[in-house]
């Protein structure tokens, strides 16, 4: 207990252990404060989940959160593995610095995090697997000339009209994704047993203002139990004052637990390399990358099956080829939210990145300008690109599904055992997990 009451001072800077956020002082404007609360409420009802040291781009991982939840167990905290040693927690934490360093990437000299992406309903039952039915949308407003127009409120927050706009396209892209998901099941084969049509929906890079995601975004996160991943307008990184301006994407991630019920789960991809446009911003945003994460999917019930690791990048970032080197042998799926014009440079780079990561890249750009894509790397050239989404400028919604065990089984370089059925021969140097 008093380990972990120390590891959790240190990540917060705090002796308040109930308060849900850090106190900072210097506040512009009054703001209500959680009451002093009796040391024993303090000591047995504390909440360790991410969400409790700061905003969704703080760089801890699940392991973090899962180690501090074991130390610092209260009854009722739903918490059942046995209690070890002292000298027991620090071969843990042993062990995980070793697996840190190995997660460091050496090209581009990034944190690889892992956040996991368990089952969003009731635990199935033993022998079930689920797919990754993705879906993509290429989302208009805003477009490049909406940003042209209000340089000095990169934010949206001064136009009302035009923030109304936005709103109106947003809720109407997100009816649009409930009627095509409806359409699509009208064809469906085969039905899923868990009764859900859709498990990831992508949407373009800053394609969604932040005051639209709990109106908007998380009430279908709750009534499809999938994940989101999209770009958020131009943002302040912290509520504190002075926080720099920045771009990123946000995963949404639906979980659900025995003790805590269905929650959803935030993780905040941002993007370190800003384009020649955003330079020209008032105030101008700025590079902010603390971590790049890896979503570990659960498609197995069998908790020996590794899962499926999904991550992410904002437009600009993707043409990093230190990245690329780094995630080819960490990932499975590499998804690029995109607001690009050079629709021909990101086909090119899509087509290539597919092979030489040798993973499944999905990226969906803004309907301005189209050319969505997606690139799994098989043998047949017509089974490679599995859809392209030409033409512009217009709103679109396509569909996709991955079979996770295909993936994790991608075929190695080992020369007794050549590629079977549909992959391409792995490219050279690949090192698989």
């Amino acid at each position: 207990m008093q380990l972990g009451m120390l590891l959790r001072f240190a990540l917060r800077g705090s002796v308040d252990f109930y308060s849900g956020a850090p106190r900072r002082r210097g506040a512009l404007f009054p703001r209500y404060r959680l009451p002093a609360s009796h040391w024993e409420k303090q000591r047995y009802a504390t909440f360790q989940g991410r969400s409790a040291f700061g905003p969704p781009w703080i760089p801890i991982s699940s392991w973090v959160e899962d180690f501090l939840f074991d130390l610092l167990r209260w009854p009722g905290s739903g918490v059942s593995t046995p209690v070890g040693t002292l000298a027991e927690w620090a071969d843990k934490l042993k062990k995980r610095v070793v697996q840190l360093t190995g997660l460091h990437g050496p090209a581009a000299r990034l944190c690889f995090l892992e956040q996991a992406a368990s089952w969003s309903t009731m635990p199935p039952r033993k022998g079930w697997q689920r797919p990754l039915r993705v879906g993509i949308v290429q989302s208009v407003i805003p477009d490049m000339e909406d940003y042209a127009r209000h340089l000095n409120d990169p934010e949206l927050l001064g136009d009302p009209a035009f923030r109304a706009r936005q709103r109106r396209h947003l809720a109407s892209v997100m009816e649009a994704v409930n009627q095509m998901l409806q359409l699509r099941e009208t064809h469906q084969t085969q039905l899923r047993t868990d009764g859900r049509v859709i498990d990831l929906l992508v949407f373009p890079e800053l394609a969604v203002h932040p005051l639209d995601i709990d109106s908007l975004i998380l009430p279908f996160v709750r009534t499809h139990k999938c994940m989101v991943l999209f770009g958020q307008v131009y943002h302040r990184a912290s509520a504190a004052p002075g926080a720099p301006l920045i771009n990123s994407c946000l995963w949404m991630i639906p979980e659900w637990s025995t003790t805590a019920g269905f929650q959803v789960r935030l993780v905040e991809q941002g993007k370190a390399n800003l384009t020649t446009d955003e330079e020209a911003f008032n105030p101008k945003p700025s590079p902010f990358r603390p971590a790049q994460w890896i979503i570990e999917y659960q498609w197995d019930s069998n908790p020996a099956y590794r899962p499926l690791k999904l991550s992410a990048s904002i437009c600009y970032d993707a043409t990093d080829l230190a990245l690329a080197s780094d995630l080819k042998a960490r990932n499975d799926v590499y998804v690029v939210c995109a607001l690009n014009k050079d629709v021909g440079t990101f086909d090119r780079m899509s087509e290539g990145l597919h092979y030489h990561m040798y993973q499944g890249v999905i990226v969906v750009n803004n309907g301005q300008f189209g050319g969505s894509s997606f690139y799994m790397p098989f043998g047949e050239s017509f089974h490679r690109q599995v859809f392209h989404l030409h033409g512009q400028p217009q709103a679109s919604i396509a569909f996709a599904e991955i079979t996770p065990e295909k993936l994790v089984n991608r075929p190695t370089q080992d020369k007794n055992t050549p590629p079977v059925g549909e992959w391409k021969t792995p490219p050279a140097n690949w090192n698989p997990f």
